[in-house]
C-alpha cells in the first residue's frame, strides 16, 4: 500500500516538476546519442593538449563522423539533427569557451563517403586502432547511446520528482493539520444535538462521524507512539505522539523507497557498462539531490516564527519533532551520497581532494554528521546554550560549504540553499522586530523595565518577574516569551517563560507581564543569586521581550474545564483560570500537584487567592515533601491568615483516600489542600461523571513529564462508550509543555 502511495505521489510530482534540464535538452538527444558512441573511438587528428569541447571541435574526423551518424539514424527518431547540433554548439560555448562551431551543412560537405569506415564500438577490438577518417557507428551503437541518454534523462527527472514529493507531502500534512481542526469542529457540531436538551440528560447522537472521530482520538491522535511514554524520553530518544510517529514514518519510508527504487540498469549503457557502477552513480545523485530538497524543510521546521505553526495550530514541540527527523534523513542521504561517490572514485581518491567541489562536499557531510550527536537530548538538556550556539554555527557552515560544493553546476542547485537562507533571515529579522517593538524603551538611558523579587530566599524560593513592555499589548492565555538580559555576560542568551498574568498601566501606554518561575540551575539560578544580593529584595533590571509565541487553547468553549498542573506548570494554567473566571465560567476545576509546601503556600496566598480564582474548585496536592501536611501549608500562608475568616482553610471533606486534607467552601469557592499524588485517570473519570447529556469537557495539562504521560494515557482511555468514557466530541485534551 505504501509503495502505491509512493508511486502515486512521485507521478504527481513528475508531472508538476517536468525537469527543466530534460525539457531543455530533449531536442539535442540526436547529437548526444551519436557522441556517446563516437566518444569511444580514437581519431588521429585529436589534439590531446586541448580541453574536451575544444578538442572535439578541432577534430575534423569527429565532426564529420558525428554529422554522418546524425544524418543516418536521427530521421527515424523524433529528435532532429539541427536541434542536436544546436545543443552541441551551446555546450561547446558554455563549457569549452568555444565561441562558435562550424555549421552542420559545412561539416556535411566535408564528408568523403568513399573513405567512411564502419565501426561497431561494442566490439572492443574495434577500439584499439586509431582512425584517420570519418567513421559510421553501427545502428546498435546509436540505439545504445540513445537509450543511455533517455535513461539518464529519466533518472534525473525522477531524482527531482521524488524531491518535489517531499513538498507535496508537506502540503498534505498542512491539509491534515487544518483538516483535523475542521473535522473536530464538525464532529462536535453534529454530535451535540439540541442545546436545550444538552443539560437535561439527552443522549448523545451516535453518528458515523462521531464514531470515526472517537476512534481517531483514542487510537491515533492522543496516545503516545507505543501507548505511554511521550514526554519522558527513552534513553536519548524523544518519543512522539502516535499521529506524529505516523507522519514521520511516512516521510522516512517515502525517502527510503525513493532511494531504493526506480533505476533502469542495462549492460549496453554507454556511460558505465557495469550495472553496479550505474546503480551507485544513480543512488549517489538521487540521495544528493533529495538531501537538497529536504534542506528547506528542516530549516522551515526549525524557526520560532514558523508559518506552518500559524497555519495548522501545531505546537513548536510538534514542528521540532519533524525538524529533527528531516535533519536525520538529510544527513543519512548526505552520507550515502558521499559514500557512493567515494566508492566510484576510489582509485582516484587522493587526487579528488584537489577539486573544490569534492573537498567542500566531504566537509559538509562531516559537519552534518557532527550535528547529530551534538543534538542528542541529554546534551540539549544539560548544556542548552552550548548546544544552541554550536548548532547555529554548524548549520551556517553547512550552507556555506554546500554553496561551494555545487558551484560547478552554475547555480542549478543554489535555489534550495537560498531558500534556507531566506527562511533563516525571515525568522531572525522577525525575532529582532519583535524585540524592538516590545522593548525599544529599554535601550534608553536608565531604561530598566523589570522588577524581580523572591518571596523567600530558600532553595525553593519563587521568583516573580514583572516586565513592562514598551507598547500596550493584549496577551492571551497560552502565550510564552523569550527573555533576554542584555547586561549579562552572555546577552544573546534567551530563555522561554510562560506568561502567568498581565496588567495594563493606568495611562494605557504599556503592559506589565508577570512571570512566575522556580529558582533552579542555569538562568533562573543566576537570577536568584542576583536577587538575594539586593537589599530590600527587589532587583531592578533590563529585560528584552521576544514574543508572544504559543497559541490559546479554546477551553472556554467547553461546558466543564479541568486544569491540571504539576510544579511550575501552574504558570501555564493561571492565565486560563483567570480568563475563565472573568468570563463567569461556572464549571472550572484546578488540580495542582507540587512538592514543596512553601512554594505552594506562596502561590495559594497570591496567584491562587480567592480574589483571583472566583468560583473555581481548587485542589492542591503536596506530593513529596517529608512531614508536609495540609495544616502546615495553611500555617505558611500569612496573607491568607490576614484575610477574613471565610477565606481561611479549615477541615477536610471529600479528601482522597489515604490523604490528609483541609478544605473550605464559601460562596461557591472551594479550596482543598491534600497530601499525596492523585491518579490522573481518577481525576479525568471524576470530571467525566459530572457531564450531563451532551456537555463537553476540556482538560488542559502542564507539568512534569511523568505526570503528563499519565494524563495523556488517561485521556486516551477515556474515549469510548464504556463506564467513565465519552465520545470524542465531548472530551478534548490540550497540553502545554516545553520539550528540549
Amino acid at each position: 500500500m505504501l509503495r502505491v502511495v509512493a508511486v502515486s505521489l512521485a507521478f504527481a510530482s513528475t508531472v508538476a516538476a517536468g525537469n527543466v534540464a530534460t525539457l531543455k535538452d530533449s531536442d539535442g538527444l540526436c547529437w548526444s546519442a551519436c557522441s556517446d558512441a563516437i566518444g569511444s573511438v580514437t581519431f588521429g587528428d585529436s589534439d590531446p593538449t586541448l580541453d574536451y569541447y575544444p578538442g572535439l571541435v578541432a577534430s575534423k574526423d569527429y565532426m564529420t563522423s558525428t554529422v554522418l551518424c546524425m544524418d543516418t539514424y536521427c530521421p527515424a527518431t523524433k529528435f532532429s539533427v539541427d536541434g542536436g547540433w544546436e545543443l552541441f554548439a551551446s555546450y561547446a560555448k558554455q563549457y569549452g569557451d568555444v565561441p562558435s562551431i562550424p555549421t552542420v551543412e559545412s561539416v556535411r560537405a566535408e564528408i568523403n563517403k568513399s573513405a567512411v569506415v564502419n565501426v561497431d564500438v561494442r566490439d572492443t577490438a574495434n577500439l584499439l586502432p586509431m582512425y584517420n577518417s570519418t567513421v559510421l557507428i553501427a545502428q546498435n551503437n546509436f540505439d545504445a547511446g540513445l537509450r543511455t541518454e533517455l535513461v539518464w534523462a529519466l533518472e534525473m527527472r525522477q531524482h527531482h520528482a521524488y524531491g518535489w514529493t517531499m513538498y507535496l507531502l508537506l502540503g498534505i500534512m498542512l491539509v491534515i493539520g487544518t483538516g483535523n481542526r475542521l473535522f473536530a469542529a464538525l464532529s462536535k457540531h453534529v454530535n451535540r444535538g439540541d442545546p436545550e436538551d444538552m443539560h437535561l440528560g439527552a443522549p448523545v447522537r451516535d453518528t458515523l462521524i462521531s464514531k470515526v472521530y472517537t476512534w481517531y482520538l483514542r487510537r491515533i491522535a492522543v496516545p503516545a507512539t507505543f501507548g505511554y511514554r511521550h514526554m519522558q524520553p527513552w534513553g536519548w530518544l524523544s518519543i512522539p505522539t502516535r499521529i506524529q510517529a505516523i507522519l514521520v514514518f511516512i516521510y522516512v519510508a517515502l525517502n527510503l523507497i525513493f532511494t531504493c527504487t526506480g533505476y533502469e540498469l542495462f549492460v549496453e549503457n554507454m556511460y558505465w557498462s557495469s550495472k553496479s557502477i550505474q546503480l551507485w552513480r544513480y543512488v549517489a545523485d538521487r540521495t544528493g539531490i533529495m538531501a537538497f530538497y529536504n534542506m528547506p524543510l528542516l530549516w522551515i521546521l526549525a524557526g520560532r516564527n514558523d508559518v506552518l505553526i500559524w497555519l495548522t495550530g501545531w505546537s513548536y514541540q510538534s514542528t521540532n519533532v519533524f525538524h529533527r527527523w528531516a535533519a536525520r534523513v538529510a544527513t543519512v542521504q548526505a552520507i550515502v551520497h558521499s559514500a557512493a561517490y567515494t566508492w566510484l572514485e576510489l582509485d582516484y581518491l587522493p587526487s579528488m581532494f584537489a577539486y573544490e567541489y569534492w573537498a567542500m562536499g566531504v566537509f559538509a557531510t562531516v559537519v552534518m554528521c557532527m550535528m547529530l550527536p551534538l543534538a542528542i537530548r541529554p546534551f540539549r538538556e544539560r548544556m542548552y546554550e552550548t548546544f544552541l550556539m554550536l548548532h547555529i554555527m554548524m548549520a551556517l557552515a553547512t550552507l556555506i560549504l554546500l554553496f561551494y560544493h555545487v558551484k560547478i553546476f552554475d547555480g542549478e542547485y543554489d535555489g534550495w540553499l537560498w531558500a534556507c537562507v531566506a527562511i533563516w533571515l525571515f525568522d531572525r529579522v522577525l525575532r529582532i522586530v519583535r524585540v524592538l517593538v516590545l522593548s525599544y524603551k529599554t535601550f534608553r538611558s536608565g531604561g530598566r523595565n523589570t522588577v524581580a523579587r523572591m518571596t523567600n530566599t530558600s532553595d525553593s524560593g519563587l521568583i516573580r518577574l514583572s516586565v513592562e513592555s514598551s507598547i500596550p499589548i493584549s496577551p492571551k492565555p497560552g502565550s510564552y516569551y523569550f527573555l533576554y538580559t542584555p547586561r549579562s555576560f552572555a546577552p544573546w542568551e534567551n530563555h522561554p517563560f510562560t506568561l502567568a498574568s498581565w496588567t495594563k498601566s493606568a495611562d494605557g501606554k504599556s503592559t506589565t507581564l508577570h512571570f512566575l518561575m522556580a529558582a533552579q540551575n542555569g538562568a533562573t539560578g543566576r537570577l536568584a543569586r542576583r536577587i538575594k544580593r539586593v537589599q530590600g529584595g527587589d532587583l531592578n533590571m533590563r529585560v528584552l521581550l521576544e514574543g508572544p509565541y504559543g497559541c490559546k487553547h479554546p477551553v472556554g468553549n467547553y461546558d466543564h474545564v479541568l486544569l491540571i498542573a504539576g510544579g511550575s506548570g501552574v504558570t501555564a494554567v493561571l492565565p486560563y483560570l483567570y480568563a475563565l473566571c472573568k468570563e463567569g465560567h461556572r464549571n472550572v476545576s484546578v488540580v495542582w500537584v507540587v512538592k514543596n509546601s512553601q512554594y505552594a503556600a506562596d502561590v495559594v496566598a497570591n496567584e491562587l487567592s480567592p480574589r483571583h480564582t472566583g468560583t473555581a474548585n481548587v485542589r492542591l496536592y503536596i506530593s513529596q515533601e517529608e512531614g508536609a501536611t495540609p495544616d502546615a501549608v495553611v500555617e505558611a500562608i500569612p496573607q491568607m491568615e490576614a484575610q477574613p475568616s471565610h477565606d481561611a482553610v479549615t477541615g477536610a471533606e471529600g479528601a482522597e483516600k489515604n490523604s490528609d486534607g483541609a478544605s473550605n467552601s464559601d460562596n461557591g469557592k472551594d479550596l482543598s489542600i491534600l497530601r499525596g499524588r492523585p491518579a490522573m485517570k481518577d481525576l479525568v473519570a471524576e470530571s467525566i461523571r459530572h457531564l450531563v447529556g451532551g456537555e463537553r469537557l476540556a482538560v488542559l495539562g502542564c507539568g512534569p513529564w511523568s505526570m503528563m504521560d499519565d494524563l495523556r494515557l488517561a485521556i486516551a482511555q477515556s474515549y469510548g462508550t464504556g463506564d467513565n468514557q465519552v465520545p470524542g466530541s465531548q472530551l478534548e485534551y490540550f497540553e502545554d509543555a516545553f520539550e528540549w
